[in-house]
């Protein structure tokens, strides 16, 4: 027996969806680092290796990690509090069809609508503080899963709700076994949705009414002309919500092909 048969060789290939997505980035660093270099001016625009020296310079001394800690703090409270609101509201607008019809446009406009101009009546209502920073970003997020979720349930096939009801499925039975499993897809590409715009929402409101966050950082050192500083933190901005999304994006795309298995076992049976 040879070394070939213990340890085949394994052939690896880039598809053209991979290759892009490898290329894309590549792209943004060198068309950073061309304008860094037309302009010549770090106080005005910091090149790739410097924002990234800074980078890990903050890293290191800690204040990074401390800023970033601060407003993922804010961001999974806005997270938890608009997942739970949305997914209770689509889930009970999905199931009636006079409250869909009546509230669909409704919902829409709300998520369309400048949410900004709410935060002085949460400040009002909430004081200045948390409390306040996590409503209004949950007010960002909580829209696209109420629209996903009761989308998806009203795509569901009616037949499917009558079956259940003849097979004698208790209402959290028929819930489990039918609506979940066929809307789970939407809830999970509701929740990548609803996770980016509490990320923006917490940073939206840290740069006007923070003493601490990403967001503060931001507005601080842009207004003090710290561009290494400032773009170091949009690195890790950058790096944080990607890394988070891609995950999602990862799980969205096992559903996908799992629901696929399923239609095509279901057609081959």
């Amino acid at each position: 027996m040879n070394g070939k048969a213990l340890f085949p060789r394994r052939e690896v290939s880039l598809s053209p969806i991979t290759l892009g997505r490898i290329c894309v980035p590549v792209f943004l660093l060198a068309l950073w680092w061309i304008c860094s270099r037309i302009i010549g001016d770090n106080f005005i625009l910091a090149s790739p290796g410097i924002s990234i020296q800074e980078f890990w310079q903050g890293l290191r001394e800690g204040w990074l990690i401390r800023s970033l800690g601060s407003t993922l703090g804010r961001v999974l409270g806005s997270f938890l509090l608009a997942g739970l609101l949305g997914t209770l509201i689509g889930v009970l607008l999905g199931l009636s069809r006079f409250w869909h019809d009546m509230m669909e446009p409704l919902v829409v406009a709300g998520w369309a609508a400048p949410k900004s101009v709410l935060y002085p009546v949460y400040i009002l209502l909430l004081g200045l503080g948390n409390k306040s920073a996590i409503v209004f970003a949950a007010t960002w997020g909580v829209f696209p899963l109420i629209i996903m979720l009761m989308s998806g349930i009203r795509r569901i096939p009616r037949v499917y709700f009558k079956l259940g009801r003849t097979l004698g499925m208790r209402p959290f039975a028929l819930f489990g076994k039918v609506i979940a499993p066929a809307v789970s897809l939407e809830f999970v590409v509701g929740l990548r949705y609803c996770w980016c715009l509490s990320f923006l929402g917490v940073i939206v409101i840290e740069m006007f009414g923070s003493r601490s966050g990403v967001g503060r950082d931001l507005l601080a050192f842009q207004e003090i002309g710290d561009m290494k500083k400032m773009l170091a933190v949009v690195l890790m901005v950058v790096f944080v919500t990607v890394s988070i999304s891609f995950a999602f994006y990862r799980f969205e795309s096992a559903l996908i092909r799992k629901r696929g298995l399923k239609e095509d076992l279901a057609m081959a049976g």
